[in-house]
């Protein structure tokens, strides 16, 4: 792939291992394994690298403690910012898990245990509260938190405004995790001016064209760059005032699903309103 890096798929019991990582980013590959993938980190905006451990856990609960063997041997040669993520196939608490039977407190307290141990420290997050789903309805439903991600003090030190966030997914079992680093003087209070975005929607329409053509013979600058940006701006501001009145209603859709997707804790029926979602963006 040319703009982007990738390092070596490993499968096991119909899972997969990867790392995948744009060009802008330097990545230095040091250990992987069929549980882990181990790397330096290097933004081209920052003079430091730090470190990026790539976990899926072991499912077999008598295999469990493996997990935390493998986070206690990269722990060891560790002296940078170090930010650990993945499936570790087991939940810190009982509160991270909703429907079947109750956890063993052994296994969670070892984990705990060792995360601390560790210096890792559980990064908060915004979205559901879950992360994994059994596929089944009401009474057999179990959720749990089974996806995470852990940095040590110097990471978080690093960057203070990391988020986290669980996004919503229809299509497996497991919800993406998103972890945003953003640069260390970034303000979460500050807003930016939306920028404009021909979307792929409009040039479905016949009407789109005679908005384009309308705005951009509208006004005249002997200036030719004056007079290109005019034009843009015109037309783009025509394209957006006839987006609202012709696809509003797709939109509006679409964030009254969002809403109802904030409010819905049922994975089942959040799942349907996903497909609903998916369903009026495919027609953006």
């Amino acid at each position: 792939m040319e703009s982007c890096g990738q390092c070596g798929s490993f499968e096991w019991a119909g899972t997969a291992v990867a790392l995948l990582w744009v060009k802008e980013v330097e990545v230095e590959i040091k250990t992987m394994s069929l549980h882990h993938i181990d790397c330096y980190v290097k933004l081209r905006s920052e003079e430091e690298s730090w470190r990026f451990s790539g976990i899926y856990g072991w499912h077999d609960n008598n295999s469990k403690p493996l997990t935390c063997k493998l986070l206690e041997e990269l722990a060891i040669s560790n002296d940078l910012p170090w930010v650990v993520g993945g499936d570790l196939n087991e939940i810190f608490y009982n509160f991270e898990k909703r429907g079947g039977a109750t956890k063993s407190q052994g296994i969670m307290e070892l984990l705990r245990d060792t995360c601390h141990a560790c210096d890792l420290g559980d990064k908060e997050f915004k979205g559901n509260p879950f992360t994994w789903w059994n596929g089944r309805n009401e009474e057999q439903s179990v959720e749990e938190r089974l996806d995470r991600f852990l940095a040590n003090s110097r990471w978080s030190v690093a960057y203070p405004w990391a988020q986290v966030t669980h996004l919503d997914e229809a299509i497996s079992d497991h919800l993406p995790i998103l972890l945003k680093l953003h640069p260390r003087a970034y303000d979460p209070n500050s807003r930016t001016k939306k920028r404009f975005r021909f979307e792929n929607m409009w040039a479905l329409e016949e009407e789109c064209e005679d908005v384009v053509k309308e705005g951009w013979t509208e006004g005249f600058d002997v200036d030719v760059v004056r007079n290109l940006q005019a034009k843009t701006d015109t037309y783009a501001n025509n394209l957006m005032k006839w987006n609202k009145l012709h696809f509003g209603n797709i939109q509006h859709k679409i964030k009254e699903l969002e809403k109802e997707l904030r409010k819905t804790v049922e994975p089942w029926c959040r799942k349907e309103l996903m497909e609903k979602a998916c369903d009026l963006q495919r027609k953006e």
